[in-house]
């Protein structure tokens, strides 16, 4: 999906843990912020039709983001894949004691780090240089860093042992959530075009996720029953033979890499590779077997010269998704 690309757009941001989680990006000012609003509504009118259709899309998005298409809110639980340091930190904090020794208070400090629109950082500039004398003071570093409230008057709320739970709560909120709640909001609205809120009451987040997105774990069996070969490949040709020895081989991330890589899928649907209308195919390459394995995502085709051996087949295959996970900002 063209537009969740990181690189492409700036409207997603990639998990560094996990290449096929995707988060939003904060927002910027100005034309882009109002332009972008659509393409999230786009998005998620996008989502409900896959829903609808049984369609797998080719990304994952972290999962407190179906949590929202579902209407629900983040927790603690929902940080430890987005911010694992974070979410160790605040379950040691749950189980302190004497919490009002360290002096915290419902508010945090945020930096500042949104860009801006090339009118907008104009118009700072002038209004910096007509009140430079009163700025004087100012360090560079306090004006990237600003206060948020968990509550209204949170900066007058010690956090105690009886309200921590209560803080944490409003911390993780804001820490996901806070400063990409329109997007997220536009987004839910774009879904429930086509997917009413009332009839997803009965599903949970993981339950929504794999209908949109498909199963995480592929089923390797499943996967070479289902799949078609172009002379002279057969199932028992001996490239073939080698293709699913590796793919057998290989780790689940490695296995949705060349699931993507190959058919643009993020997820195969819940009833298997059989369900899918178009058969995942491999075709002979007419090139030397210097050459790498090349697909058409559109019909689900991977084409590859006849390799001499499993190993030079594994190489290729490896680098090839390698290079397509970096030119889509995955990597």
């Amino acid at each position: 999906m063209e537009i969740t690309s990181p690189l492409r757009t700036g409207l997603f941001v990639s998990d560094p843990g996990n290449e096929y989680r995707l988060g939003i990006a904060p927002p910027k000012t100005g034309q882009w912020q109002i332009n972008s609003m659509s393409v999230y509504r786009f998005l998620g009118v996008l989502l409900g039709k896959c829903y609808l259709e049984n369609v797998c899309v080719p990304v994952r998005f972290h999962r407190f983001i179906f949590k929202t298409l579902l209407g629900y809110g983040p927790s603690l639980h929902d940080l430890k894949n987005v911010d694992p340091e974070l979410y160790k930190r605040l379950r040691d904090f749950e189980r302190m004691k004497n919490i009002e020794t360290l002096g915290l208070v419902f508010a945090v400090d945020e930096e500042v780090n949104a860009q801006k629109d090339e009118k907008d950082v104009q118009n700072e500039t002038n209004a910096q240089i007509q009140s430079q004398s009163q700025k004087s003071d100012l360090s560079e570093q306090q004006q990237k860093i600003r206060t948020i409230e968990l509550v209204e008057g949170g900066n007058n709320i010690e956090v105690t042992e009886q309200n921590k739970f209560e803080y944490i709560t409003l911390y993780v909120q804001n820490k996901l959530v806070g400063r990409i709640s329109a997007q997220l909001h536009i987004l839910r609205d774009g879904f429930n075009v086509l997917v009413p809120q009332n009839t997803l009451r009965q599903l949970k987040p993981e339950d929504l996720e794999e209908l949109i997105c498909g199963e995480s774990r592929i089923d390797v069996d499943d996967w070479q029953k289902n799949s078609k070969y172009d002379p002279p490949f057969s199932k028992n040709h001996q490239v073939i033979i080698w293709f699913w020895q590796i793919v057998k081989e290989m780790d689940d991330k490695q296995r949705r890499q060349l699931l993507q890589f190959s058919t643009g899928l993020g997820g195969v649907p819940s009833c298997g590779f059989g369900q899918i209308q178009d058969k995942f195919t491999i075709s002979k390459m007419n090139a030397r077997t210097n050459h790498l394995p090349e697909t058409h995502t559109c019909s689900f085709q991977l084409m590859m010269p006849e390799y001499k051996s499993k190993l030079q087949l594994k190489q290729k295959l490896l680098l090839a998704v390698s290079h397509y996970r970096e030119g889509f900002g995955f990597g």
